[in-house]
């Protein structure tokens, strides 16, 4: 999923996302939790700080997004999910993501 979302930020094309998050799953390695919470915090420390230099107002983005996907529900399993994920979360029938056009300039 993190993958996926990099790629959506950096204007990767479908065919590319692909091959990256088929690469990264191919070659995952075990780690400890400690490093793999470690790098998770990282990766929030990294993409809060480009946001703020963006000058996105992020919490007020946050509220949006979020709201919008608490209105997904969970796969039950994972044939009902297009990343073949019971972790995945399900768009329900008219579901529109967060606008955020009014808070970038």
């Amino acid at each position: 999923f993190i993958a996926e979302e990099l790629c959506e930020y950096a204007g990767v094309p479908d065919i590319t996302k692909r091959l990256i998050q088929s690469a990264l799953h191919e070659q995952q390695q075990p780690q400890p939790l400690a490093d793999e919470f470690d790098a998770l915090i990282d990766l929030a420390y990294v993409v809060l700080g480009t946001a703020h230099l963006h000058g996105f107002p992020f919490a007020k983005g946050w509220a949006r997004v979020h709201r919008c996907n608490m209105l997904k529900t969970r796969a039950l399993n994972a044939t009902d999910s297009p990343r073949q994920s019971t972790h995945d979360v399900i768009k329900p029938e008219g579901w529109r993501p967060a606008d955020l056009t009014g808070l970038v300039a």
